[in-house]
């Protein structure tokens, strides 16, 4: 997890990372990522792939993304600034 307070939006914003354990019988392992809004306890962005693998869902508010390092380049104003 990192967080960062954006005194450009006066919020906090919290980048979440998750994985899961592989489980039969399909044995997958899956990466999650999420972006909220502390403040308002909103989501903004969500990434779930399995790892090294197809992207399952990808998206920064009303933009869809391809992979991670999409989700990475789109989520930076929130978290970087």
């Amino acid at each position: 997890m990192r967080s960062h307070y954006s005194t450009r939006d006066h919020r906090c914003y919290a980048e979440l990372w998750l994985n899961s354990d592989p489980r039969p019988p399909s044995r997958s392992v899956f990466f999650e990522a999420y972006l909220v809004d502390v403040d308002e306890n909103h989501g903004i962005a969500e990434l779930r792939q399995e790892t090294g693998a197809t992207v399952l869902i990808c998206r920064v508010a009303d933009r869809k993304c391809a992979n991670s390092d999409e989700w990475s380049a789109l989520i930076k104003p929130y978290i970087d600034q």
